[in-house]
């Protein structure tokens, strides 16, 4: 399939969504990664923290490992939204 074909006049803009792509899931990741981090730091030196019960009995170690997959998730939605600016539809799966 050539660039032409999806939509691309200019051979650089497909190289230019690719790295739009790439920079946006580059600080997606960095920004999971330093919520993630200070996770593992907070149980790694201060485990007493995590034995808090902030809300419906439930622990802080809980609510913040939930609260993880959640927000791992809601990045995912905003990588698919955001990552699509500038790339053209391929027709892949219109068959």
């Amino acid at each position: 399939m050539t660039i032409e074909s999806q939509g691309f006049t200019d051979p650089h803009s497909e190289e230019s969504a690719r790295r739009h792509n790439v920079r946006l899931g580059m600080k997606l990741f960095l920004v999971y990664l330093a919520v993630y981090s200070l996770f593992v730091f907070v149980n790694a030196f201060s485990p007493s923290v995590m034995e808090w019960r902030p809300w419906g009995g439930l622990n802080l170690a809980l609510l913040w490992g939930f609260g993880l997959i959640a927000f791992a998730i809601v990045l995912a939605f905003i990588y698919g939204i955001w990552s699509r600016v500038g790339v053209a539809d391929t027709g892949e799966g219109e068959r």
